[in-house]
Protein backbone atom coordinates (compact mmCIF):
# COMPACT_ATOMS: atom_id res chain seq x y z
CA UNK A 1 0.00 0.00 0.00
CA UNK A 2 1.43 3.32 -0.98
CA UNK A 3 2.80 5.08 2.11
CA UNK A 4 2.35 8.52 0.52
CA UNK A 5 -1.34 7.82 0.02
CA UNK A 6 -1.74 6.55 3.56
CA UNK A 7 -0.13 9.66 4.99
CA UNK A 8 -2.52 11.88 3.04
CA UNK A 9 -5.55 10.02 4.31
CA UNK A 10 -4.27 9.92 7.89
CA UNK A 11 -3.50 13.65 7.86
CA UNK A 12 -7.04 14.44 6.76
CA UNK A 13 -8.53 12.09 9.33
CA UNK A 14 -6.43 13.53 12.15
CA UNK A 15 -7.42 17.09 11.28
CA UNK A 16 -11.09 16.11 11.24
CA UNK A 17 -10.83 14.38 14.61
CA UNK A 18 -8.95 17.24 16.28
CA UNK A 19 -11.33 19.87 14.93
CA UNK A 20 -14.21 17.91 16.44
CA UNK A 21 -12.73 18.52 19.91
CA UNK A 22 -11.24 15.06 20.46
CA UNK A 23 -7.76 14.97 21.88
CA UNK A 24 -5.65 15.03 25.01
CA UNK A 25 -2.88 16.95 26.66
CA UNK A 26 -0.19 15.83 24.24
CA UNK A 27 0.58 17.61 21.00
CA UNK A 28 -0.93 16.07 17.88
CA UNK A 29 1.43 13.98 15.79
CA UNK A 30 1.69 14.78 12.11
CA UNK A 31 0.92 12.15 9.49
CA UNK A 32 4.65 11.89 8.94
CA UNK A 33 5.39 11.19 12.59
CA UNK A 34 2.62 8.60 12.70
CA UNK A 35 4.15 6.94 9.65
CA UNK A 36 7.51 6.95 11.38
CA UNK A 37 5.92 5.42 14.46
CA UNK A 38 4.53 2.59 12.37
CA UNK A 39 7.90 1.95 10.73
CA UNK A 40 9.69 2.02 14.08
CA UNK A 41 7.26 -0.34 15.74
CA UNK A 42 7.25 -2.72 12.81
CA UNK A 43 11.02 -3.09 12.73
CA UNK A 44 11.65 -3.40 16.45
CA UNK A 45 11.75 -6.81 18.15
CA UNK A 46 8.54 -7.90 19.88
CA UNK A 47 10.16 -8.60 23.23
CA UNK A 48 8.12 -9.00 26.41
CA UNK A 49 8.24 -5.65 28.26
CA UNK A 50 10.08 -6.03 31.56
CA UNK A 51 9.57 -2.66 33.19
CA UNK A 52 6.35 -1.51 34.81
CA UNK A 53 3.97 0.06 32.33
CA UNK A 54 0.36 1.19 32.18
CA UNK A 55 -1.74 0.67 29.07
CA UNK A 56 -5.15 2.14 28.36
CA UNK A 57 -8.12 0.17 27.07
CA UNK A 58 -11.42 1.72 26.02
CA UNK A 59 -14.42 -0.21 27.21
CA UNK A 60 -18.20 0.07 27.66
CA UNK A 61 -19.31 -1.63 30.87
CA UNK A 62 -22.80 -2.36 29.56
CA UNK A 63 -21.38 -4.31 26.63
CA UNK A 64 -18.54 -6.11 28.41
CA UNK A 65 -19.01 -9.83 29.09
CA UNK A 66 -18.28 -11.32 32.51
CA UNK A 67 -15.65 -13.55 30.90
CA UNK A 68 -13.81 -10.45 29.68
CA UNK A 69 -13.79 -8.87 33.12
CA UNK A 70 -12.51 -12.12 34.64
CA UNK A 71 -9.85 -12.34 31.94
CA UNK A 72 -8.63 -8.84 32.74
CA UNK A 73 -8.28 -9.70 36.42
CA UNK A 74 -6.29 -12.81 35.51
CA UNK A 75 -4.14 -10.81 33.11
CA UNK A 76 -3.19 -8.38 35.89
CA UNK A 77 -2.17 -11.27 38.15
CA UNK A 78 -0.16 -13.04 35.44
CA UNK A 79 1.42 -9.82 34.13
CA UNK A 80 1.99 -7.65 37.24
CA UNK A 81 4.29 -5.30 35.31
CA UNK A 82 1.42 -4.28 32.99
CA UNK A 83 -1.30 -2.19 34.64
CA UNK A 84 -4.62 -1.89 32.81
CA UNK A 85 -6.21 1.54 32.78
CA UNK A 86 -9.81 0.79 31.77
CA UNK A 87 -11.51 3.91 30.44
CA UNK A 88 -15.29 3.95 30.14
CA UNK A 89 -16.09 5.62 26.83
CA UNK A 90 -19.34 5.99 24.89
CA UNK A 91 -17.49 6.52 21.61
CA UNK A 92 -15.26 3.81 20.18
CA UNK A 93 -15.74 5.17 16.66
CA UNK A 94 -13.01 5.66 14.11
CA UNK A 95 -12.87 9.45 14.39
CA UNK A 96 -12.45 9.33 18.17
CA UNK A 97 -9.68 6.73 17.99
CA UNK A 98 -7.86 8.47 15.14
CA UNK A 99 -7.90 11.70 17.14
CA UNK A 100 -6.57 9.84 20.18
CA UNK A 101 -3.74 8.38 18.08
CA UNK A 102 -2.79 11.90 17.01
CA UNK A 103 -2.88 13.11 20.61
CA UNK A 104 -0.79 10.22 21.82
CA UNK A 105 -3.43 8.83 24.18
CA UNK A 106 -5.03 6.07 22.12
CA UNK A 107 -5.91 2.71 23.66
CA UNK A 108 -3.11 0.14 23.38
CA UNK A 109 -5.33 -2.41 21.62
CA UNK A 110 -8.64 -2.15 19.77
CA UNK A 111 -11.28 -4.62 18.59
CA UNK A 112 -12.92 -3.94 15.23
CA UNK A 113 -14.50 -5.56 12.19
CA UNK A 114 -12.95 -6.20 8.81
CA UNK A 115 -13.99 -2.97 7.01
CA UNK A 116 -12.77 -0.84 9.91
CA UNK A 117 -9.41 -2.64 9.98
CA UNK A 118 -9.04 -1.90 6.27
CA UNK A 119 -9.81 1.77 6.83
CA UNK A 120 -7.13 1.93 9.55
CA UNK A 121 -4.60 0.38 7.22
CA UNK A 122 -5.45 2.94 4.52
CA UNK A 123 -4.99 5.70 7.10
CA UNK A 124 -1.67 4.32 8.34
CA UNK A 125 -3.29 4.20 11.77
CA UNK A 126 -2.39 0.67 12.92
CA UNK A 127 0.86 -1.22 13.22
CA UNK A 128 1.89 -4.15 11.04
CA UNK A 129 2.32 -7.14 13.35
CA UNK A 130 4.63 -9.47 11.40
CA UNK A 131 7.57 -9.02 13.79
CA UNK A 132 5.30 -9.67 16.75
CA UNK A 133 3.95 -12.81 15.06
CA UNK A 134 7.47 -14.08 14.45
CA UNK A 135 8.16 -13.92 18.19
CA UNK A 136 4.86 -15.60 19.18
CA UNK A 137 4.76 -19.42 18.71
CA UNK A 138 1.09 -19.57 19.78
CA UNK A 139 0.12 -17.61 16.67
CA UNK A 140 0.52 -20.83 14.67
CA UNK A 141 -2.79 -21.92 16.23
CA UNK A 142 -4.75 -19.19 14.40
CA UNK A 143 -6.68 -20.19 11.27
CA UNK A 144 -4.66 -19.09 8.27
CA UNK A 145 -7.43 -17.82 5.99
CA UNK A 146 -8.75 -15.54 8.72
CA UNK A 147 -5.24 -14.22 9.40
CA UNK A 148 -4.63 -13.59 5.70
CA UNK A 149 -7.89 -11.67 5.34
CA UNK A 150 -6.23 -8.88 7.32
CA UNK A 151 -3.09 -8.74 5.17
CA UNK A 152 -2.24 -5.98 2.69
CA UNK A 153 0.73 -6.18 0.34
CA UNK A 154 2.27 -9.03 2.31
CA UNK A 155 1.99 -7.34 5.71
CA UNK A 156 -0.38 -8.50 8.45
CA UNK A 157 -2.25 -6.03 10.62
CA UNK A 158 -4.69 -7.85 12.88
CA UNK A 159 -5.27 -10.84 15.16
CA UNK A 160 -8.62 -12.43 14.24
CA UNK A 161 -10.82 -13.68 17.03
CA UNK A 162 -13.85 -14.91 15.14
CA UNK A 163 -15.61 -15.14 11.81
CA UNK A 164 -19.31 -14.53 11.55
CA UNK A 165 -22.16 -14.97 9.13
CA UNK A 166 -25.34 -12.90 9.30
CA UNK A 167 -28.92 -14.12 9.44
CA UNK A 168 -32.27 -13.47 11.11
CA UNK A 169 -33.36 -14.10 14.68
CA UNK A 170 -37.05 -14.38 15.47
CA UNK A 171 -39.21 -14.66 18.57
CA UNK A 172 -40.97 -18.04 18.48
CA UNK A 173 -43.54 -17.01 21.05
CA UNK A 174 -44.60 -13.93 19.09
CA UNK A 175 -44.79 -15.98 15.87
CA UNK A 176 -47.04 -18.51 17.59
CA UNK A 177 -49.28 -15.83 19.10
CA UNK A 178 -49.68 -14.24 15.64
CA UNK A 179 -50.47 -17.61 14.04
CA UNK A 180 -47.35 -17.53 11.86
CA UNK A 181 -46.21 -21.12 11.28
CA UNK A 182 -43.21 -20.63 8.98
CA UNK A 183 -40.37 -18.19 8.45
CA UNK A 184 -40.34 -16.00 5.32
CA UNK A 185 -38.49 -17.24 2.23
CA UNK A 186 -38.93 -14.15 0.00
CA UNK A 187 -39.07 -10.38 0.46
CA UNK A 188 -42.83 -10.42 -0.12
CA UNK A 189 -43.31 -13.09 2.54
CA UNK A 190 -41.03 -11.12 4.86
CA UNK A 191 -43.27 -8.05 4.53
CA UNK A 192 -46.44 -10.05 5.12
CA UNK A 193 -44.91 -11.80 8.13
CA UNK A 194 -43.81 -8.45 9.59
CA UNK A 195 -47.37 -7.14 9.19
CA UNK A 196 -48.82 -10.08 11.11
CA UNK A 197 -46.29 -9.59 13.89
CA UNK A 198 -46.97 -5.89 14.31
CA UNK A 199 -49.39 -5.08 17.14
CA UNK A 200 -49.52 -1.37 18.08
CA UNK A 201 -51.75 -2.13 21.08
CA UNK A 202 -48.85 -4.07 22.59
CA UNK A 203 -46.21 -1.65 21.26
CA UNK A 204 -44.95 -4.59 19.24
CA UNK A 205 -43.47 -4.32 15.76
CA UNK A 206 -42.40 -6.87 13.19
CA UNK A 207 -38.77 -6.08 12.36
CA UNK A 208 -36.00 -4.01 13.94
CA UNK A 209 -34.43 -2.30 10.92
CA UNK A 210 -31.03 -0.68 11.32
CA UNK A 211 -30.70 2.17 8.86
CA UNK A 212 -29.04 4.99 10.79
CA UNK A 213 -26.04 3.37 12.50
CA UNK A 214 -23.63 1.86 9.96
CA UNK A 215 -26.66 1.85 7.67
CA UNK A 216 -24.98 0.40 4.60
CA UNK A 217 -23.82 -2.67 6.57
CA UNK A 218 -27.28 -4.27 6.50
CA UNK A 219 -28.48 -2.40 3.43
CA UNK A 220 -25.86 -4.01 1.19
CA UNK A 221 -27.47 -7.42 1.76
CA UNK A 222 -30.81 -6.20 0.41
CA UNK A 223 -28.99 -4.71 -2.60
CA UNK A 224 -27.40 -8.10 -3.32
CA UNK A 225 -30.80 -9.77 -3.15
CA UNK A 226 -32.10 -7.29 -5.69
CA UNK A 227 -29.31 -8.30 -8.07
CA UNK A 228 -26.64 -5.64 -7.71
CA UNK A 229 -23.99 -4.09 -5.48
CA UNK A 230 -22.84 -0.71 -4.17
CA UNK A 231 -19.39 -0.89 -5.75
CA UNK A 232 -17.45 -2.77 -8.40
CA UNK A 233 -13.91 -4.13 -8.17
CA UNK A 234 -12.20 -3.67 -11.51
CA UNK A 235 -9.71 -6.15 -12.94
CA UNK A 236 -6.76 -3.98 -11.89
CA UNK A 237 -8.04 -3.71 -8.30
CA UNK A 238 -9.40 -0.19 -8.67
CA UNK A 239 -12.84 0.78 -7.39
CA UNK A 240 -15.94 2.01 -9.21
CA UNK A 241 -18.98 3.23 -7.29
CA UNK A 242 -22.41 1.90 -8.21
CA UNK A 243 -24.56 3.61 -5.58
CA UNK A 244 -27.22 4.28 -8.21
CA UNK A 245 -27.40 0.65 -9.38
CA UNK A 246 -31.08 -0.19 -10.02
CA UNK A 247 -30.77 -2.89 -7.36
CA UNK A 248 -29.73 -0.27 -4.77
CA UNK A 249 -32.77 1.83 -5.69
CA UNK A 250 -35.01 -1.24 -5.38
CA UNK A 251 -33.59 -2.08 -1.96
CA UNK A 252 -34.14 1.50 -0.80
CA UNK A 253 -37.73 1.36 -2.01
CA UNK A 254 -38.24 -1.80 0.06
CA UNK A 255 -36.92 0.04 3.12
CA UNK A 256 -39.45 2.76 2.42
CA UNK A 257 -42.22 0.16 2.08
CA UNK A 258 -41.37 -1.37 5.46
CA UNK A 259 -41.55 2.08 7.01
CA UNK A 260 -44.77 3.04 5.19
CA UNK A 261 -46.46 -0.17 6.33
CA UNK A 262 -45.38 0.61 9.91
CA UNK A 263 -43.87 -2.83 10.50
CA UNK A 264 -40.57 -1.47 11.84
CA UNK A 265 -39.73 0.63 14.90
CA UNK A 266 -41.69 3.89 15.09
CA UNK A 267 -38.65 5.68 16.50
CA UNK A 268 -36.36 5.97 13.49
CA UNK A 269 -33.44 7.17 15.63
CA UNK A 270 -32.95 3.86 17.44
CA UNK A 271 -29.45 2.45 17.09
CA UNK A 272 -28.41 -1.20 17.12
CA UNK A 273 -28.17 -1.34 20.90
CA UNK A 274 -31.74 -0.07 21.26
CA UNK A 275 -33.00 -2.46 18.59
CA UNK A 276 -31.25 -5.33 20.37
CA UNK A 277 -33.03 -4.44 23.62
CA UNK A 278 -36.39 -4.26 21.85
CA UNK A 279 -35.92 -7.73 20.39
CA UNK A 280 -34.72 -9.18 23.69
CA UNK A 281 -37.74 -7.74 25.53
CA UNK A 282 -40.23 -9.05 22.94
CA UNK A 283 -41.09 -5.65 21.49
CA UNK A 284 -39.88 -6.66 18.02
CA UNK A 285 -40.30 -10.08 16.45
CA UNK A 286 -37.35 -10.21 14.02
CA UNK A 287 -33.84 -8.77 13.86
CA UNK A 288 -30.82 -9.23 11.58
CA UNK A 289 -27.55 -10.10 13.33
CA UNK A 290 -24.66 -12.54 13.32
CA UNK A 291 -25.70 -16.16 13.83
CA UNK A 292 -23.56 -17.45 16.68
CA UNK A 293 -23.50 -18.17 20.38
CA UNK A 294 -22.13 -14.75 21.24
CA UNK A 295 -25.11 -12.95 19.72
CA UNK A 296 -27.53 -15.34 21.38
CA UNK A 297 -25.82 -14.64 24.71
CA UNK A 298 -26.15 -10.90 24.02
CA UNK A 299 -29.92 -11.24 23.61
CA UNK A 300 -30.19 -13.40 26.74
CA UNK A 301 -28.18 -10.86 28.72
CA UNK A 302 -30.63 -8.19 27.56
CA UNK A 303 -33.61 -10.18 28.83
CA UNK A 304 -34.53 -12.70 26.12
CA UNK A 305 -35.29 -16.36 26.79
CA UNK A 306 -33.02 -18.62 24.76
CA UNK A 307 -35.76 -21.19 24.21
CA UNK A 308 -37.97 -18.55 22.55
CA UNK A 309 -35.38 -17.58 19.92
CA UNK A 310 -35.29 -19.10 16.45
CA UNK A 311 -33.26 -18.43 13.31
CA UNK A 312 -33.72 -18.23 9.56
CA UNK A 313 -31.56 -17.43 6.54
CA UNK A 314 -31.96 -14.29 4.46
CA UNK A 315 -35.04 -14.45 2.21
CA UNK A 316 -34.73 -14.36 -1.59
CA UNK A 317 -34.96 -10.97 -3.24
CA UNK A 318 -36.41 -9.81 -6.58
CA UNK A 319 -33.40 -11.34 -8.34
CA UNK A 320 -34.57 -14.79 -7.23
CA UNK A 321 -31.45 -15.19 -5.10
CA UNK A 322 -30.61 -14.65 -1.46
CA UNK A 323 -27.31 -13.49 -0.02
CA UNK A 324 -26.03 -12.57 3.38
CA UNK A 325 -22.90 -10.95 4.72
CA UNK A 326 -19.95 -12.75 6.26
CA UNK A 327 -17.09 -11.05 8.02
CA UNK A 328 -14.49 -11.27 10.71
CA UNK A 329 -13.56 -9.41 13.88
CA UNK A 330 -10.03 -8.76 15.03
CA UNK A 331 -7.66 -6.92 17.34
CA UNK A 332 -5.23 -4.27 16.12
CA UNK A 333 -2.40 -2.23 17.63
CA UNK A 334 -2.96 1.50 17.02
CA UNK A 335 -0.01 3.36 15.53
CA UNK A 336 2.43 4.48 18.22
CA UNK A 337 6.12 5.35 18.55
CA UNK A 338 6.22 3.91 22.09
CA UNK A 339 7.44 0.35 21.74
CA UNK A 340 6.78 -0.43 25.40
CA UNK A 341 3.10 0.36 24.82
CA UNK A 342 3.05 -1.66 21.58
CA UNK A 343 4.65 -4.70 23.22
CA UNK A 344 2.33 -4.55 26.22
CA UNK A 345 -0.65 -4.17 23.88
CA UNK A 346 0.46 -7.25 21.97
CA UNK A 347 0.86 -9.20 25.23
CA UNK A 348 -2.70 -8.25 26.18
CA UNK A 349 -4.12 -9.21 22.77
CA UNK A 350 -2.50 -12.64 22.79
CA UNK A 351 -3.57 -13.26 26.39
CA UNK A 352 -7.18 -12.28 25.60
CA UNK A 353 -7.15 -14.61 22.60
CA UNK A 354 -5.36 -17.54 24.21
CA UNK A 355 -6.82 -21.03 24.18
CA UNK A 356 -7.61 -20.79 27.88
CA UNK A 357 -9.53 -17.53 27.59
CA UNK A 358 -11.47 -18.68 24.54
CA UNK A 359 -12.51 -21.79 26.46
CA UNK A 360 -13.67 -19.60 29.37
CA UNK A 361 -15.75 -17.43 27.03
CA UNK A 362 -17.40 -20.45 25.44
CA UNK A 363 -18.15 -21.92 28.86
CA UNK A 364 -19.87 -18.68 29.89
CA UNK A 365 -21.97 -18.81 26.73
CA UNK A 366 -22.78 -22.49 27.28
CA UNK A 367 -24.16 -21.64 30.72
CA UNK A 368 -26.82 -19.50 29.01
CA UNK A 369 -28.03 -22.16 26.60
CA UNK A 370 -26.87 -24.53 23.86
CA UNK A 371 -23.82 -23.27 22.02
CA UNK A 372 -23.97 -22.14 18.42
CA UNK A 373 -21.60 -23.37 15.76
CA UNK A 374 -19.19 -20.48 16.09
CA UNK A 375 -16.50 -20.09 13.41
CA UNK A 376 -13.48 -19.80 15.66
CA UNK A 377 -10.17 -18.16 14.82
CA UNK A 378 -8.21 -20.71 16.83
CA UNK A 379 -7.72 -24.18 15.39
CA UNK A 380 -6.99 -25.84 18.75
CA UNK A 381 -10.48 -25.27 20.20
CA UNK A 382 -13.73 -26.97 19.16
CA UNK A 383 -17.14 -25.73 20.25
CA UNK A 384 -18.33 -29.32 20.63
CA UNK A 385 -15.71 -29.85 23.34
CA UNK A 386 -17.45 -27.30 25.56
CA UNK A 387 -21.08 -28.33 25.52
CA UNK A 388 -24.24 -29.06 23.58
CA UNK A 389 -24.51 -27.36 20.20
CA UNK A 390 -27.75 -25.68 19.16
CA UNK A 391 -28.75 -27.85 16.18
CA UNK A 392 -31.19 -25.25 14.85
CA UNK A 393 -28.56 -22.53 14.95
CA UNK A 394 -26.04 -24.89 13.32
CA UNK A 395 -28.41 -25.58 10.40
CA UNK A 396 -29.21 -21.89 9.76
CA UNK A 397 -25.56 -20.92 10.14
CA UNK A 398 -24.55 -23.56 7.59
CA UNK A 399 -27.30 -22.45 5.18
CA UNK A 400 -26.32 -18.79 5.60
CA UNK A 401 -22.66 -19.57 5.09
CA UNK A 402 -23.48 -21.07 1.68
CA UNK A 403 -25.00 -17.78 0.48
CA UNK A 404 -22.56 -15.45 2.24
CA UNK A 405 -20.39 -12.73 0.70
CA UNK A 406 -17.83 -10.33 2.16
CA UNK A 407 -18.83 -6.69 2.45
CA UNK A 408 -18.77 -4.58 -0.68
CA UNK A 409 -15.37 -3.78 -2.15
CA UNK A 410 -13.73 -0.61 -0.89
CA UNK A 411 -16.03 -0.17 2.08
CA UNK A 412 -13.14 0.95 4.22
CA UNK A 413 -12.69 3.92 1.89
CA UNK A 414 -16.29 4.86 1.04
CA UNK A 415 -18.47 3.19 3.66
CA UNK A 416 -19.16 6.40 5.60
CA UNK A 417 -20.69 7.97 2.49
CA UNK A 418 -22.94 4.95 1.95
CA UNK A 419 -23.93 5.02 5.64
CA UNK A 420 -25.04 8.65 5.37
CA UNK A 421 -26.81 7.94 2.09
CA UNK A 422 -28.94 5.18 3.61
CA UNK A 423 -29.68 7.20 6.73
CA UNK A 424 -30.87 10.13 4.62
CA UNK A 425 -33.37 8.23 2.47
CA UNK A 426 -34.61 6.40 5.57
CA UNK A 427 -35.07 9.55 7.62
CA UNK A 428 -36.50 11.70 4.84
CA UNK A 429 -39.09 9.63 3.03
CA UNK A 430 -39.90 12.55 0.71
CA UNK A 431 -36.39 12.66 -0.73
CA UNK A 432 -35.74 11.34 -4.23
CA UNK A 433 -33.80 8.09 -3.75
CA UNK A 434 -31.89 8.25 -7.04
CA UNK A 435 -30.89 11.89 -6.52
CA UNK A 436 -29.73 11.21 -2.96
CA UNK A 437 -27.69 8.19 -4.01
CA UNK A 438 -26.10 10.17 -6.84
CA UNK A 439 -25.35 13.00 -4.40
CA UNK A 440 -23.40 10.71 -2.09
CA UNK A 441 -21.68 8.95 -4.96
CA UNK A 442 -20.41 12.37 -6.05
CA UNK A 443 -19.33 13.18 -2.49
CA UNK A 444 -17.32 9.95 -2.37
CA UNK A 445 -15.48 10.68 -5.63
CA UNK A 446 -12.39 12.11 -3.94
CA UNK A 447 -12.08 9.08 -1.65
CA UNK A 448 -12.36 6.79 -4.67
CA UNK A 449 -9.69 8.78 -6.48
CA UNK A 450 -7.27 8.43 -3.58
CA UNK A 451 -8.10 4.73 -3.16
CA UNK A 452 -7.49 4.02 -6.84
CA UNK A 453 -4.29 6.03 -6.85
CA UNK A 454 -2.90 3.92 -4.02
CA UNK A 455 -3.91 0.69 -5.78
CA UNK A 456 -2.23 1.70 -9.04
CA UNK A 457 0.96 2.78 -7.28
CA UNK A 458 1.10 -0.44 -5.28
CA UNK A 459 0.71 -2.43 -8.52
CA UNK A 460 3.79 -0.75 -10.04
Amino acid sequence: MCKRFLSIILSAALCTGLLSGCGGSGAAESAGSTSAAQTSAASAPAAEPEKDITITLWQQAANTAEATLAMQQSFQKDNPHIKLNIVETPDNGTDAIIAAIAAGNAPAAIQMGYPTVMSYIYRNACLPIDDFIAETPDFANFEKTQVESFAVNGKHYAVPYDKYVMGFYYNKRLFEEAGVTSTPATWDEFLETAKKLTNPAKQQYGFGLDAIQWGCWHFETWVWGAGGDLTKQNSDGTLTLTFTDPAAIKAAEFYRTLKKEKVIQSDGTKNLEALTKDFAMGKSAMIYDSINAGTLAKFVDAGAKAEEIGYFAFPKGPSGNAYTQAGANAWVLPATSDMDIANAGWTYIMYANSKNELMNTLKEQAAKGPLGAAILARTDVKVSDIGEIDAEMQAVMDASNLISKPEFYGKGAVGSFADDMVAKIFGDTNSDITKVFQEYQDKAAKAVEEFNKSVKESNN
